[in-house]
């Protein structure tokens, strides 16, 4: 049983960092820089906001990447 829990606590890790980067974050670092460039108080704020967004999400999604393969070396039939 201690397997088959860790294998679905790995497998909700996995699902929730990817749908928070690829679902969330990354969208919001696009919108940030479309919608913010133009207003020109923000300076170059836009642009770190932006970029530091674009940053964690991709950290995030590759995390959840790895922990994706890694389910799958964990999966029975993979060789």
């Amino acid at each position: 049983a201690p397997q088959h829990t860790d294998l679905t606590m790995l497998r909700v890790i996995h699902g929730t960092l990817n749908a928070i980067s690829w679902g969330i974050l990354l969208p919001m670092g696009a919108i940030t820089a479309r919608y913010f460039r133009h207003i020109q108080a923000l300076g170059p704020a836009w642009f770190y906001a932006h970029a530091g967004i674009q940053l964690f999400a991709f950290i995030l999604g590759t995390v959840g990447f790895a922990i994706g393969i890694r389910l799958g070396e964990l999966s029975p039939g993979v060789e």
